[in-house]
């Protein structure tokens, strides 16, 4: 995909199935903040993501729910899936996070307002994957920056 060319994703194709997702940027901070949670086992968080990311989660079966979760962790990766794919638990090394969207995130508002002008509290709708692009390329001279 060329984020240049293409309009961001709204839907996901599961076989023979192309789902609505939830693609505003609050929706998608709810499911990355609940899967950080330490309290909740893997199974509720697939369960959890499952539910918030796709609009008719129902259409998800024990025949497609590993390309659901596999197709979900892509786009909350913002198509730029680091991990590649999921692999047992055994050999997964996970990489070390040095921000948190909940105890960071009033530097991240107020970065991405000083370096994009984007205000996030009055903002109504912003995909997901503009809100990530916002946050990775946030003024080197902001605090959350530094």
């Amino acid at each position: 995909m060329n984020q240049l060319i293409n309009k961001f994703p709204t839907k996901i194709k599961l076989k023979e199935d192309i789902l609505e997702i939830n693609t505003d940027f609050r929706e998608c901070l709810n499911i990355i903040t609940m899967l950080e949670d330490n309290e909740l086992t893997k199974h509720d968080k697939i369960e959890l993501m499952i539910e918030l990311l796709y609009k008719d989660s129902s259409k998800i079966n024990e025949n497609n729910i590993e390309e659901a979760v596999r197709k979900a962790v892509l786009f909350l990766d913002a198509g730029d899936n680091a991990q590649k794919e999921f692999v047992d638990d055994e050999n997964y090394i996970k990489p070390k996070r040095i921000y948190s969207f909940t105890k960071d995130a009033k530097y991240i508002y107020s970065a991405i307002k000083k370096s994009h002008g984007v205000d996030l509290e009055n903002i109504e709708y912003l995909h997901w994957w503009k809100f990530v692009y916002y946050f990775f390329d946030l003024d080197e001279k902001s605090f959350f920056h530094r």
